[in-house]
Parts: C-alpha cells; structure tokens; sequence
C-alpha cells in the first residue's frame, strides 16, 4: 500500500490522523451504531480468519492477493453503503486495519488493538448470542 500516487501526496501521518478520526467517531456514536458496527467488525474479523488463518500467513501471501483483499473490502464497503451504513463503516475501519498489517506499522496496529479491541469484543458477544438463540430456536 503506497502511501502516495505521485500527484497528491497522502502521507502516513494523513493515514493516522483518519484511523484516529474513523475510531473518534465511533466512540461518540449512540451505542446502536457502536452495536450495529461492533457487529460488522467482528463479522469482518472472522471472514479474514477463516480465510487466511493467521495475520502471519495473510502476511506471507502475494503482494496481488493481499492488495486483492483491499479491492474485496473496497467493494463491501461500497455494497454496504447503499444498504447498511454501518456495516459499511465497519468495512472501512477493518480496511484501514488491514493497511496497517500489509505495510507492519506496528504503532497503528497498537492503536487499533488499543482503541477497537472493546468493539471487537462486543462484536463477537452479539455474535456468539444471536448463533445461541439460533441454537435454541432450533433445539426447541
């Protein structure tokens, strides 16, 4: 991921300043929208996973399928604002993530951990409910 096209530079501290800005806005979002995206991010999380296993063999893969994996996510987050803005925020904010993994800024990846990890987790709590619910529904 280049930072700059040879016309507008965009720098690596632009990069930081709306990661920053992206996560500030969920923070002071109604916990709805924190839900609605906590939600996404976890589901955005777990298709990742399953797809690469480990951030090391994400890492490991070509440079055209990590930057593949960015289009991917480009064209979820697009779809998604069409229909489901939050999914689409929780799209870009997990782009951004990966972005950091592919260029190893580990102070980005630090803050993300830092700042995100409560949303993932609350993520992962509405997923593991809504799957017992099914589980019940379909047991009873």
């Amino acid at each position: 991921m280049e930072f700059s096209d040879g016309q507008d530079p965009y720098t690596r501290d632009d990069f930081k300043t709306e990661i920053e800005e992206a996560i500030t806005r969920l923070e002071k979002a109604n916990d709805v929208a924190q839900e609605a995206v906590s939600f996404h991010l976890a589901r955005a999380s777990g298709l990742f996973f399953s797809r690469f296993g480990t951030m090391d063999e994400f890492m490991m893969a070509s440079e055209d399928v990590k930057m593949g994996y960015i289009e991917e996510l480009n064209q979820r987050e697009d779809e998604y604002a069409e229909t489901d803005r939050f999914a689409s925020y929780a799209f870009a904010l997990f782009k951004m993530w990966v972005g950091t993994v592919i260029e190893c800024d580990r102070e980005l990846m630090v803050l993300f951990v830092e700042r995100l990890g409560p949303f993932m987790n609350r993520g992962e709590k509405l997923i593991l409910e809504l799957l017992d619910e099914e589980e019940n529904e379909n047991t009873h």
